[in-house]
């Protein structure tokens, strides 16, 4: 599966590196599609990128049904600074699960949220991903910058 998505050297690099690491959650949550996905969005992140956010559906979810994937590096984020923010974007949170892969080299995670859109009946996702994901991108970087600032006094 990995080796048609990415080709067999990226496959072999991202085996070696994620395999033995992979939480037992994840594995009976998730199919090898969505994990080869995951795995890839995982060794994107850097230091100039440590977090990225990820909107979809699931086939067979209500129309008002989403999923939100958040991936970072070092320590996950916690629950009641991204609730708030996710509440502003009038979806309710339904479930939250954190997933945490200790690599050796640099901690890494993701957190799965279930999401309802409040009065809304139906989505267009090939146009509110975009905006929902460069929108929580933007945001998390000025609260980011904000808890380091308050930080230093």
């Amino acid at each position: 599966m990995l080796l048609d998505n990415v080709g067999e050297q990226q496959a072999n690099a991202l085996n070696r590196r994620f395999l033995n690491y992979i939480p037992a959650a994840y594995q009976e949550r998730f199919d090898a599609r969505t994990a080869v996905e995951d795995t890839k969005r995982l060794a994107g992140l850097t230091v100039e990128q440590p977090m990225l956010w990820h909107l979809y559906q699931s086939t067979g979810d209500a129309r008002n049904q989403l999923h939100l994937k958040l991936y970072g590096r070092e320590q996950p984020v916690i629950l009641s600074k991204v609730l708030p923010i996710l509440e502003n974007f009038g979806v309710s949170v339904i479930s939250a699960q954190t997933y945490e892969f200790d690599l050796p080299e640099q901690p890494i995670w993701m957190q799965e949220y279930e999401l309802t859109l409040e009065h809304v009946d139906t989505v267009n996702m090939q146009v509110v991903r975009g905006q929902f994901e460069d929108s929580l991108k933007q945001i998390w970087q000025v609260v980011l910058k904000a808890i380091h600032l308050m930080n230093w006094y």
